[in-house]
């Protein structure tokens, strides 16, 4: 009964158990452990946990213990049942209790409507995408699987005659072999930490080709270990492997998608993903996402105009900068890559030794980078001090729709400040656009409906469906429609619509229509 409203702490378990034994449980008005985060994202920073008894314990000062406290490690069946009783009923009662205290709040500081316009139906969408699943291609899996042992047995018959028969995955042997025998540590700039690391080892690759092959070895392992053979392995009774999907997953509320993990699937990987039976992967991501909140936000007008006529940012604003011509500032030139680096560093708050480092160029340089784009793009510049100064005096600094991102150490001083200071701008542009995902989710889960297809995942700023292989050209447009109408700000959203049977080889809708 959708009429009846349903409150609970942690839902989605709630609802995935209820479904294994056929039932549905709709009218979901209010999910505790979602709405904490909304109320406060630093909890965990903070010593405590979104698990509903601590939180109960310092939020209500209502003394609950969990249930190993109480029970130890006895299954639930094994209590006595006036005892599992008062248990099971105080869970409810304090359940609603912190409902109501959220409730109240949420009210008080403004953002009672967003959690229940976005935060609370995403929850009905994360479960759709983690019933809904991924095939797995289990024939090609093993393939690569063959193949990848075997180029890392002659990538290690390679290591061997370059170090010696030792471990490859023991730091301590390879210190001992790279800094104590080859003395690899004169080519490291000085004080550098003695480290195996991939940062270490990328500096040492260009002076030893050992260290190249260790690079490509542990790349491939990783590759072997984590996706090629482990993916399989997690496939259920219904043939496919369901992950989760964390609507809360970073503190400014971009999802995050695990077991497997979907943020770093390489391409290698996403080629043992494909379509169901009868069906297609059909996938759409925002272009340029969060570098148009920043023209949004910032009210920047060259910016705010070559997004409006649909040209690329990142080449115009380096002719313009660099007083080249665009040809010249076209895709893999240098200044278009100074240019994107630089207005992801203006975005992140990097500062000018990290972007020395991204760019290959003097600290000197990267200084005089950052001090050029602020002189050239002085709203960009005067926005991001604002955000500063407001995050200095308030403790926190607002997104999209009024959520906040709280940074207390802003009001402290030294380098807490500085580095509060470096997540202010960040935080506002990431937390947006995440927003941003989310409605546009939300859009797309109600396309599915009226068009019997299947919400499947979404992955950074990317969103994908189930469709019919008999999809028509119609049926895309309204897909690139929702995709770049539902949040309208003052420049245009831009969308690259892909369709496959394998989700690594997705092609445009012209391209698919044409074949």
């Amino acid at each position: 009964d959708e009429s009846l409203g349903k409150i609970a702490h942690n839902a989605k378990f709630d609802i995935h158990m209820l479904a294994n034994e056929g039932v549905e449980l709709r009218g979901l008005t209010w999910d505790t452990q979602v709405a904490m985060h909304v109320l406060n994202e630093n909890e965990r920073f903070q010593g405590r946990s979104y698990q509903l008894k601590p939180l109960v314990s310092y939020y209500l000062r209502e003394p609950s213990e969990t249930y190993s406290e109480l029970f130890g490690k006895k299954g639930f069946n094994e209590i006595e049942l006036d005892v599992a009783l008062a248990y099971a009923a105080k869970d409810g009662d304090i359940t609603l209790k912190l409902r109501n205290f959220q409730r109240h709040h949420l009210e008080r500081i403004g953002l009672l409507e967003y959690y229940e316009t976005v935060e609370n139906p995403i929850i009905y969408a994360s479960i759709e995408m983690e019933q809904a699943g991924f095939v797995i291609d289990t024939e090609r899996a093993e393939k690569l699987a063959k193949e990848m042992r075997q180029e890392l047995a002659e990538i290690k018959q390679g290591l061997i005659e370059h170090f010696g028969d030792i471990n490859f995955n023991s730091p301590s042997q390879l210190t001992e072999k790279f800094y104590d025998e080859l003395k690899l540590d004169r080519f490291l700039p000085k004080e550098h930490k003695l480290s195996t690391d991939v940062n270490t080892l990328g500096i040492l690759s260009e002076y030893h080709e050992g260290i190249k092959l260790l690079l490509d070895y542990r790349e491939k392992t990783k590759l072997l270990g984590t996706y090629i053979e482990a993916l399989p392995k997690q496939i259920k009774r219904d043939g496919r492997v369901h992950g989760t999907f964390n609507q809360m997953g970073t503190v400014t509320g971009r999802f995050s998608a695990n077991d497997p993990n979907r943020q770093n699937q390489p391409y290698f990987a996403r080629q043992l993903f494909i379509a169901p039976e009868g069906q297609v992967i059909m996938s759409a991501d925002f272009s340029q996402q969060e570098p148009r909140w920043l023209a949004h936000f910032s009210g920047e007008e060259f910016l705010i105009e070559t997004y409006r006529q649909d040209k690329d940012l990142y080449t115009e604003a380096a002719a313009e900068l660099f007083g080249k011509t665009v040809e010249e500032c076209g895709r893999g030139s240098i200044y278009r890559d100074m240019m994107k680096t630089g207005i992801l560093a203006t975005m992140y708050g990097t500062g000018h030794r990290t972007l020395a480092n991204q760019l290959d160029i003097s600290e000197q340089e990267a200084k005089d980078f950052l001090e050029q784009f602020a002189a050239k793009y002085r709203k960009v510049d005067a926005w991001v001090k604002g955000n500063e100064a407001f995050a200095r005096k308030h403790g926190y600094v607002e997104m999209f729709m009024g959520r906040k991102r709280r940074l207390p150490d802003a009001r402290k001083k030294g380098y807490e400040q500085f580095r509060a200071m470096r997540q202010a701008t960040n935080a506002i542009i990431q937390g947006s656009a995440a927003i941003h995902t989310k409605l546009t989710l939300l859009a797309v889960q109600e396309l599915c409906r009226r068009k019997g297809w299947t919400l499947a995942f979404t992955v950074h700023d990317e969103i994908g469906v189930y469709a019919p292989e008999d999809i028509t050209l119609d049926d895309v447009k309204e897909f690139e429609d929702v995709m770049v109408n539902t949040v309208k700000i003052s420049v245009p959203n831009k969308t690259d619509v892909e369709i496959g049977k394998r989700w690594s080889d997705g092609i445009s809708a012209e391209e698919w229509f044409s074949k």
